[in-house]
């Protein structure tokens, strides 16, 4: 039995359930975390998404490395290197060009990695300098964000691939596709970074968008945004040891203000990304889904004013005796 045995507590936060998710009691740096711990983790983050570890204080980039691996093999920072990040698999994010690369995350909606033939997995955030002001990320339901679409707007997305260019290299992903997980319908989008769209991609009607459509598409999916942001949209506002596990695939994300902000303006903020390498292309149907979920119902979600399906694949865990906190201590079964 690991060291890390002793309770800690699963804690549901923001407006919709099964999205994030407050961790406290469970020691990152400690070199004793117990198999139990890890295989709980795994499953946490893909039954509420976004997993926030609390009271972390420094993160090491070794053991930032190390939680990372937990998920599968780590993606180097090759694309935005930095000569002050503290290793080749750490991405460094500032508003400091002297202390990281700059106005990275901060042009529009997005996943990590979708200029990549497979996009990342996860991506694993710790803040180790906060700005004096403070600093957010914003993180967004793509589950949902779908699920809000009028019949017609999900048949128009459901049509559309997004074409990517990244060192000469064209990415073309479906907007909505198959989470290899999950099995849930999520979006590969980046609505700073899209060179063009594709309709009906495969198909003798394939037609690729020129700029001025491009940007009419754009404008729609940051409509739809918009729409829903009140109840659907999570803003995290750091704190000091604060340390977060992303499914990539199931959430977008957008950095906040103070990532726009110069260090004169709100002083020095550097944050730390790790990404664990994807292990599947963007594909509109995947049948071979890894199923470790049980059948939880959605009259949750339906009581926020949104209307699902009979049922959504989550992981299922034992309750403590019907309050709002998730003891990560006690039996849960796949």
């Amino acid at each position: 039995m690991g060291a890390d045995k002793s309770k800690y507590t699963v804690t549901p936060v923001g407006h919709i359930p099964y999205f994030v998710v407050e961790i406290r009691g469970i020691n990152l740096n400690s070199k004793h975390i117990s198999q139990e711990t890890i295989d709980m983790t795994r499953i946490l983050s893909h039954q509420n998404r976004i997993l926030i570890f609390k009271d972390q204080g420094i993160v090491p980039a070794k053991v930032h490395i190390r939680v990372g691996e937990w998920f599968g093999p780590i993606q180097p920072a090759e694309m935005y290197s930095h000569p002050r990040a503290p290793h080749p698999q750490v991405l460094r994010l500032s508003n400091d060009p002297e202390e990281g690369c700059v106005n990275i995350g901060t042009r529009g909606w997005h996943i990590d990695g979708s200029y990549l033939m497979v996009p990342y997995h996860y991506s694993l955030y710790h803040m180790v300098a906060l700005p004096t002001g403070g600093s957010s990320t914003l993180f967004y339901p793509l589950f949902e964000l779908i699920k809000s679409l009028d019949s017609e707007q999900l048949s128009r997305w459901q049509r559309l691939w997004i074409v990517r260019y990244e060192d000469n290299k064209k990415r073309v992903h479906p907007v909505i596709y198959v989470h290899p997980v999950t099995g849930l319908e999520t979006m590969c989008i980046h609505l700073g970074g899209m060179k063009c769209f594709v309709w009906d991609r495969g198909t003798p009607e394939e037609r690729w968008t020129a700029k001025e459509e491009t940007d009419e598409i754009v404008k729609e999916i940051q409509q739809a945004f918009d729409k829903n942001q009140s109840k659907l949209m999570y803003e995290h506002k750091w704190e000091p040891g604060d340390f977060i596990i992303s499914d990539n695939l199931s959430v977008a994300h957008l950095a906040g203000q103070a990532a726009r902000q110069s260090r004169k303006e709100v002083g020095l903020r550097i944050l730390h990304r790790v990404s664990v390498a994807g292990t599947h292309r963007p594909q509109k149907e995947f049948r071979n889904y890894v199923n470790t979920y049980a059948l939880a119902s959605d009259r949750e979600m339906q009581s926020q004013g949104f209307s699902f399906g009979p049922s959504l694949w989550r992981c299922c865990i034992c309750r403590n005796n019907g309050s709002n906190s998730l003891s990560a201590d006690r039996t849960y079964r796949n």
